[in-house]
């Protein structure tokens, strides 16, 4: 069993070794309930100063470091052409035009979009009707080009005939 000799050499190690850790990472010793103000004998305004100054310099390291990022993002734009971005990326608040004029910029920029698209639609049809050709003529040698009012016609009464057929055929054999 350990004696209290033996427990005391080892907190007194854990004591030594914490102080030396705190000398070197520059840790002020706990004072009485941890009164870090009292100890360092400063008063409200002197610490007010200190959080005021490292808050400020804090901000302005911060808004040099931005500054800094957006002098070379516009040295960066000169050379490639780029043109600055204003309020809202410039879209309505720096060219100066009334809604009338934006409204006939859109719809003229929607109709040209719809006529475009309508001229490639126009193309696919008529490269479709081109390539249907053969088809045409590949359905009219098996001569079943019907409208569809008509096809269904003729499928339904061959339908209804066949059931009528083995209709006529299950009575036949009831009967029998």
């Amino acid at each position: 069993m350990v004696g209290p000799d033996a427990l005391e050499v080892v907190r007194s190690s854990g004591v030594d070794a914490q102080a030396t850790s705190d000398v070197w990472r520059g840790v002020k010793p706990v004072g009485v309930f941890a009164n870090a103000l009292v100890q360092d004998h400063k008063d409200y305004p002197d610490h007010l100063g200190e959080q005021t100054n490292k808050t400020i310099t804090t901000s302005t390291d911060l808004e040099t470091g931005r500054q800094s990022e957006v002098d070379r993002e516009q040295a960066s734009n000169v050379w490639r052409g780029v043109k600055p971005k204003g309020v809202f990326n410039g879209a309505l608040a720096q060219d100066s035009k009334d809604y009338p004029e934006h409204l006939t910029e859109q719809h003229k920029k929607s109709m040209d979009d719809a006529a475009a698209l309508e001229v490639t639609r126009q193309k696919a049809v008529a490269q479709q009707k081109q390539e249907d050709a053969w088809r045409s003529s590949a359905l009219s040698q098996r001569n079943d080009q019907k409208d569809y009012p008509v096809w269904v016609d003729q499928y339904n009464k061959g339908t209804m005939d066949n059931a009528a057929s083995i209709e006529a055929i299950r009575t036949a054999g009831v009967k029998a």
